[in-house]
């Protein structure tokens, strides 16, 4: 009998142990960063590309990237966190397939990349402030913490355009090109999670203030702050 069930858990124990190695704190940074480096801002972002060879190298970048965030949510993602990592990094994938191999969609890129790079400094504060927003919305009960994070966001697009305007190399038509792509890439996202608390919503502003203090610490990231505002723990 000892033995039997030693090569019936044997098995097991080597899939829980591999399943322990990929999801360690060391696999989890690695794809936090693939993550982040997706994100079309903030510090780990990359920066736009403003010509043909950049675009290139991007794009095949993109598919790397993607594997890499997949190859941990996949494993060690809850069914709320692997959800909502599939819908954005499938989001990511078609907005980049449509920039990268239309031309219209390139010419639209290219209008406003050299815009979105000039203000990098300034967009990059504006993520800050969001990734502590999205922290500090884990500290609201979980029915709360969904509709913060939805309204973070659009506060996120409104101060990064807002930075575009005042820049002198941005011009309306490039803004405007700007501001589709941002929604582009966090719509399929903002549909799962923000239904009631769409953009041009008023319900932003009757919602509790955010809490205030040095215990609560931003988002490590862009997927893990929205996975842990899904989750019910």
């Amino acid at each position: 009998m000892l033995f039997y069930v030693a090569i019936e858990c044997s098995p097991i124990d080597r899939k829980d142990r591999d399943v322990e190695s990929v999801c360690d704190e060391e696999h989890k940074a690695r794809a936090n960063v693939c993550a982040d480096k997706l994100w079309f801002v903030g510090r780990r972002s990359r920066k736009y590309p403003e010509n043909e060879p950049e675009l290139e190298t991007h794009c095949k970048q993109t598919a790397k990237l993607i594997a890499c965030v997949k190859s941990y949510t996949d494993v060690c993602g809850k069914e709320t966190h692997k959800q909502l990592a599939n819908v954005m990094l499938f989001t990511v994938k078609q907005i980049d397939k449509n920039y990268c191999t239309k031309s219209t969609k390139k010419h639209e890129l290219m209008s406003f990349s050299v815009c979105g790079n000039r203000i990098r400094d300034q967009s990059n504060k504006c993520m800050d402030q969001f990734m502590v927003e999205l922290g500090k919305s884990n500290a609201f009960e979980t029915r709360m913490k969904v509709p913060h994070a939805c309204c973070a966001f659009h506060e996120l697009k409104a101060c990064i355009m807002s930075s575009a305007r005042t820049a002198r190399m941005c011009s309306e038509k490039s803004m405007d090109n700007y501001e589709k792509y941002i929604t582009s890439m966090a719509g399929n996202t903002l549909s799962l999670m923000c239904t009631d608390y769409e953009e041009d919503s008023d319900k932003c502003q009757h919602l509790p203030h955010l809490p205030k203090g040095a215990k609560y610490s931003k988002a490590p990231s862009v997927i893990d702050g929205f996975g842990s505002i899904l989750d019910d723990d």
